[in-house]
């Protein structure tokens, strides 16, 4: 029997949350890049786009996204056109850990949902170029549930 994790979980891309996690973790230019690649702002692909970037929510739509865990234990994420985004290794470590791409994130199945958690988030320079840091955090969506897909 395949361990509870693997299927496809989804959940929905918010500029707001994505904004307050990133701006929590001290990463508030991640937040902007993270917000324009979500596409949850119609119009804004890249950080430049933003009308204004001290408040980059306006007129922003929830983007569903998924990730998926194969048994064979390859990870995915698919953005709201359905194309993969992600991709990777991901393996069990114990109960309540596992590793995407060699990073650690707790987790938990509660019936049809799905809790992450990075296991720890350092700091990277908020310079608005990608950081693995931020990565973790878009991963995780830490305070959303991902609901199992049909």
């Amino acid at each position: 029997m395949p361990p509870a994790l693997v299927g496809t979980w989804e959940g929905f891309h918010n500029c707001e949350r994505i904004m307050a996690i990133m701006t929590a973790a001290g990463m508030p230019k991640q937040g902007l890049l993270n917000v324009a690649d979500s596409g949850t702002v119609p119009g804004v692909t890249s950080v430049d786009d933003f009308r204004d970037p001290m408040q980059p929510c306006v007129g922003a739509v929830d983007q569903r996204h998924s990730h998926f865990f194969t048994p064979s234990g390859l990870f995915g994420s698919r953005d709201m056109n359905g194309q993969q985004v992600d991709d990777g290794p991901w393996r069990i470590v114990d109960a309540d850990t596992i590793t995407i791409n060699g990073t650690p994130f707790d987790y938990r199945v509660d019936g049809d949902d799905l809790l992450l958690l990075p296991v720890d988030v350092g700091t990277c320079p908020d310079d608005g170029e990608w950081c693995p840091e931020a990565w973790k955090l878009m991963v995780a969506m830490p305070g959303m549930a991902w609901d199992r897909a049909p």
